[in-house]
């Protein structure tokens, strides 16, 4: 089960990775849309070349769209993570911050270990706990959100 919690809570750091490409992804797709432009005058030219453009950017749209659902659903993920591991915090604000380092600040376990003053030992101690009261509020929760079809990786 701790392997579960953990991969709960490593979506976090995923689903930040996730938003930054994600997020320029749509702005370049956004700055395409704004910079077509028509190379017809009028009513002059091929007949086709204004659906064709028409087309384009419907299809852009409707990319943007579903990277805008994917966007959602990462933010959603990270927003979650983090609400639990506030609640640990609230429950034991050790634990709290054990998980806040590795998981939300991303730092290692002797990172961790140092920054709170204890030994590595005594970390992976209390990294223990705090999974389980972690693994005991998100079944307690009962938190799985679906990830959109495009999602990079699976819901735990």
């Amino acid at each position: 089960m701790s392997k579960h919690i953990k991969r709960y809570l490593s979506r976090y750091r995923e689903a930040c990775d996730e938003l930054d490409s994600l997020t320029e992804e749509h702005e370049r797709i956004i700055s395409n849309i704004m910079s077509i432009t028509p190379s017809y005058g009028g009513d002059s030219g091929p007949s086709g070349a204004k659906d064709k453009v028409g087309d384009g950017v419907a299809e852009l749209v409707d990319h943007c769209r579903k990277i805008d659902d994917e966007i959602k659903y990462y933010i959603a993920v990270r927003d979650d993570v983090r609400s639990v591991v506030r609640e640990v915090m609230h429950e034991n604000v050790t634990c709290g911050q054990s998980l806040h380092y590795r998981y939300i600040m991303g730092w290692s376990p002797i990172v961790v270990a140092s920054n709170m003053g204890y030994s590595e030992r005594q970390e992976r101690d209390i990294h223990r706990k705090a999974l389980e009261r972690a693994r005991k509020i998100v079944e307690r929760r009962g938190t799985a959100q679906s990830p959109p079809q495009t999602a990079a990786f699976p819901v735990v």
